[in-house]
């Protein structure tokens, strides 16, 4: 509490508890399903989108935006998450990750991201300030495939159009990309600094830890 000064807030413990969820599980996944990194993600996205609910907008995608215009420094943002941005967008542009001719919905949102991934990594490359808005963007279409169950390329093992086994999943970027996301929209939100905001992250990550730890051993 000491690293909050006068003007600056404590993060809503709710939000603060999903990064931290995100947190552990880049720290110490527990089993495959947690590895592949959508478990970390989908915790991540729980603080996302607790952040972006409150404004104004007829769309998620225009909260969001919203959202991002209001608390983000998208210029440090993404020199921070370049390299791992990058990594995701190679990952679903890889020729290893073959497009689902079914079910329909998984097809479509497959070629989707795929686009986003395109475009994104394009912006990147020229600097362009629409990076962020098109990283926001394809996190959005993964989010909702996963709750939708249109997007299975994430198990720890699949096998490319080549037939080899791929043992990396396809969205072993997306927990740091998120993960910073948060850290930095939680501190355009509280006006209190990066390290602030990760040590809150870290000492709430470190109680997950010792929860587990105790049930481990009772």
């Amino acid at each position: 509490m000491a690293d909050f000064i006068s003007g600056e807030s404590l993060p809503d413990y709710k939000i603060l508890n999903w990064v931290a969820q995100c947190n552990r599980r880049i720290v110490r996944p527990l089993d495959s399903s947690e590895r592949n990194g959508l478990s970390a993600f989908e915790y991540g996205w729980k603080a996302v989108n607790a952040l972006y609910k409150p404004f104004a907008g007829d769309s998620e995608t225009k909260k969001l935006r919203a959202c991002l215009d209001t608390y983000l420094d998208g210029e440090v943002f993404i020199k921070r998450a370049k390299a791992d941005i990058f990594g995701l967008c190679g990952d679903f542009l890889s020729d290893d990750l073959t497009i689902p001719p079914s079910p329909a919905d998984a097809h479509d949102t497959a070629l989707q991201a795929k686009r986003y991934a395109k475009s994104l990594k394009a912006a990147l490359k020229n600097n362009n300030g629409k990076a962020i808005y098109l990283l926001a963007h394809l996190l959005y279409i993964v989010r909702n495939a996963r709750v939708h169950a249109d997007l299975y390329m994430g198990s720890s093992a699949m096998v490319s159009a080549s037939g080899r086994t791929i043992r990396k999943s396809p969205f072993h970027h997306l927990p740091s990309i998120t993960l910073e996301l948060c850290i930095h929209l939680l501190c355009g939100k509280t006006k209190a600094s990066r390290p602030a905001i990760q040590k809150l992250v870290k000492a709430r990550t470190d109680q997950l830890l010792a929860e587990i730890k105790s049930n481990l051993a009772g």
